[in-house]
């Protein structure tokens, strides 16, 4: 007999373990979320992200990756890439802050990232204006 608590920890790792089904989706997703990641952190956006007009629709080419998490700050933020591969766009959804906010910023070229963006504070898109 499992010790306490052992077969919930099992169903969890199953459960993990059944989110990327193959070693090229795994690669392909530590490509898209090194691409992405370095647009945000557990304190915010470190890239000036574009404000979405609405939340994007999720369809049966969409992908969910989670891109950061806010670690060991108070308050801090998680991000989470909403990829359709058929459109060829991505979103990020970003959560918590002080009020547990949400707000989303896209389309974004899955091609391209963030990378060509101006760091925060360089644009005129600013956070207050995405969807909440």
């Amino acid at each position: 007999m499992p010790p306490p608590g052992a077969l919930p920890l099992f169903a969890v790792l199953i459960a993990v373990a059944g989110t990327v089904s193959s070693p090229a989706e795994a690669a392909e997703q530590h490509v898209l979320i090194e691409r992405f990641a370095k647009c945000v952190g557990p304190t915010g956006l470190r890239r000036e992200l574009p404000p979405a007009a609405e939340y994007p629709a999720r369809s049966a080419s969409s992908q969910v990756i989670e891109l950061s998490a806010p670690g060991i700050v108070a308050d801090g933020y998680a991000h989470t890439l909403i990829l359709d591969e058929a459109e060829g766009v991505a979103f990020i959804v970003q959560t918590g802050g002080i009020a547990g906010t949400r707000a989303v910023f896209g389309p974004l070229s899955v091609e391209r990232g963030c990378a060509d963006l101006p760091a925060e504070g360089d644009s005129p898109f600013t956070s207050a204006t995405a969807v909440r």
